[in-house]
C-alpha cells in the first residue's frame, strides 16, 4: 500500500512525491437524497446514501532540482510518480494534519505548467475511499430450520441433463457455403 503523507512544515509528501508548497486540503463527506416520483406526482425520499469519503490536495512545485538547476525535471518527475500512482490501482493510506484516510484510490490527477516560473506545476491530487463490501454468511444448523424452509433451504437440487447429437451430415455453416 503507499502511503501519502502531508506534513505542515515546508516539505510535504504525497505518496513518497515531494512537493513544494501544500495550498490546501479540501476534506468531502456528502451524502444522497434518493427521489422518486409517486402517483400524485410528488417526490418521495426513502433512503440516505452515504456517498465515499473524498479528500482533494492542492500543491505547488518549482521546477528547480535539488542541485540548483532552475531547468530541471524535478515537477516532470513528480507528475511522472502522480500518474504511475493513478495508474497502479494501488490504494494509498493519506495523513493530514486533520485526519487519517485508510484505502484511498486516486481518482483524478489535473494538473498544469504555469509561470512565471519556467516548469512551475500547480496540481490537484483528488483522493477517495475505496468501499469494498464485504459478505456475511449465516450458518443456521437445519435443525433450528421449520420444515417449509428445511425444504428449500437443504437438499441438492436436480440440475436436469444436457445432451448433444452430432450434425447431420451435408450441412454446412452459412460462411462455408457463400466462399466454398
Amino acid at each position: 500500500m503507499a502511503i501519502g503523507i502531508f506534513s505542515s512544515g515546508l516539505l510535504g509528501f504525497i505518496g513518497l512525491i515531494p512537493v513544494d508548497v501544500k495550498l490546501g486540503e479540501y476534506h468531502g463527506k456528502s451524502a444522497t437524497v434518493t427521489n422518486y416520483a409517486v402517483e400524485s406526482g410528488a417526490n418521495r425520499s426513502d433512503h440516505i446514501i452515504l456517498n465515499p469519503e473524498t479528500i482533494e490536495i492542492h500543491f505547488e512545485i518549482n521546477n528547480q532540482d535539488f542541485s540548483g538547476v532552475s531547468y530541471g525535471l524535478r515537477a516532470a518527475t513528480v507528475a511522472q510518480l502522480a500518474r504511475r500512482l493513478m495508474n497502479s490501482r494501488q490504494l494509498s493510506t493519506i495523513v493530514t494534519r486533520h485526519h487519517l484516510y485508510t484505502d484511498m484510490a486516486l481518482v483524478d490527477f489535473p494538473h498544469e505548467n504555469i509561470a512565471p516560473i519556467s516548469g512551475k506545476l500547480t496540481g490537484k491530487l483528488t483522493f477517495q475511499k475505496f468501499n469494498e463490501p464485504t459478505l456475511e454468511l449465516v450458518d443456521t444448523p437445519e435443525s433450528q430450520l421449520t420444515d417449509n424452509v428445511a425444504k428449500t433451504g437443504s437438499g441438492t437440487v436436480d440440475g436436469g441433463q444436457q445432451v448433444g447429437a452430432p450434425p447431420a451430415s451435408g450441412l454446412r455453416s452459412l460462411l462455408s457455403q457463400i466462399f466454398g
